[in-house]
């Protein structure tokens, strides 16, 4: 049988997790210059820790949107999540969640033309 030349065709194990690191060092600084950590990381905590730090306003104020358009009668608007939910909305300046419904965040809700009132 002959003998085949297996050189160079193997990579080592070590080879690929050396890479894998330096992907992720390198996505790591990229992210770092252009949007700077503080961005970054109080993004990664309204994602990932909202049910214990809050939630950013923005937020709050789409999901008030949605809900919005879940009501089908102005008559149903009192009972709906528009009307209902509370958020812990993070302050931007001071770090601290103050509770808000979809009112207090100025977030307008129409149903067939006529604005509703909670």
């Amino acid at each position: 049988m002959p003998e085949i030349n297996k050189k160079g065709a193997e990579v080592s194990l070590n080879v690929i997790i050396i890479g894998i690191i330096l992907i992720i060092v390198l996505v790591i600084v990229v992210v770092f210059f252009l949007y700077g950590f503080k961005n970054v990381t109080d993004k990664a905590k309204g994602i990932f820790f909202s049910g214990t730090t809050g939630t950013d306003e923005n937020l709050a104020k789409q999901l008030c949107n949605t809900y919005c358009g879940t009501i089908e009668k102005k008559a149903d608007a009192p009972k709906s999540a528009f009307c209902q939910k509370t958020f812990d909305v993070i302050a931007a300046k001071s770090g601290e969640t103050k509770p808000k419904k979809c009112i207090d965040l100025n977030v307008e809700c129409k149903v067939n033309g006529e604005a509703i009132t909670c």
